[in-house]
C-alpha cells in the first residue's frame, strides 16, 4: 500500500505524503454458477403405431455458486509538496527506491 500511495503521490506532482486514514474488508463474492445438466431418457413401449417410443427429457439447472475471495483496501492519503510537509509526512521518492 505504501508503494502504491507513494506512486500516486509522484504521479500528481506530489512528493510527499501521509496516509489519514484506512480501511480494509475482506469476504466471499458469488461470480457465476456452476453449470449441471441432467438427461432422463423415458421408453415407453405399446404406444401408438409402432408398438414402441422414446421420450427424451433434458433439464438444465444450476450447479453450485462459484466464489472468489475479495479483499478490499481503501486509503486516505494527503499529498504534499516539499515546501508544505508536515515533519512525519513520507517521502514518496525514498519509498519507490527502498521498494525495488
Amino acid at each position: 500500500m505504501q508503494r502504491r500511495a507513494a506512486e500516486l503521490t509522484l504521479s500528481k506532482g506530489y512528493t510527499h505524503y501521509i496516509i489519514a486514514d484506512s480501511d480494509s474488508e475482506t469476504g466471499t463474492e458469488v461470480i457465476g454458477h456452476t453449470p449441471a445438466m441432467s438427461r432422463t431418457v423415458m421408453r415407453r413401449e405399446g404406444s401408438w403405431r409402432s408398438g414402441q417410443s422414446t421420450v427424451y427429457t433434458q433439464t438444465y439447472d444450476y450447479g453450485g455458486p462459484i466464489t472468489e475471495k475479495r479483499q478490499r483496501t481503501s486509503l486516505i492519503v494527503v499529498m504534499y509538496t516539499p515546501y508544505d510537509a508536515p515533519p512525519q509526512a513520507i517521502d514518496a521518492r525514498q519509498v519507490i527506491a527502498y521498494s525495488r
